[in-house]
């Protein structure tokens, strides 16, 4: 699945929803304005917004068009669950702003995706 980031004022990036359409490629779209929340489900991690939801391991391919993915903190009452879900949570961050600052469609090309 194609995961497209976007700015919410952001219009030729349904030039390309449309030729994934075409091609009957999987896509998500999401908007600069959602809050994802790190989650997981029976040890796979997904983010959630009020929008949409995902699965990390789905993802085959990265289409950003001047938006960016913004992540919900959560806090925890004790101190030691605190720390533990913010460095792990950090270490996933990382993880996906690593792929989303590459040349859009840089993601797709390493996954032989345009070819």
């Amino acid at each position: 699945m194609i995961l497209i980031i976007m700015q919410n004022s952001e219009i030729t990036t349904n030039e390309v929803i449309r030729w994934l359409i075409v091609m009957n490629k999987r896509f998500i779209r999401i908007h600069e304005d959602e809050l994802f929340e790190i989650k997981t489900y029976q040890k796979r991690i997904y983010l959630e917004s009020d929008k949409n939801k995902f699965f990390l391991d789905e993802i085959s391919g990265l289409w950003h068009r001047r938006g960016g993915l913004k992540f919900k903190r959560t806090k925890y009452a004790h101190p030691e669950i605190n720390h533990y879900m913010n460095e792990t949570q950090f270490w996933i961050e990382d993880y996906v702003l690593k792929i989303q600052s590459q040349p859009s469609g840089w993601f797709c090309q390493q996954q032989n995706f345009l070819s």
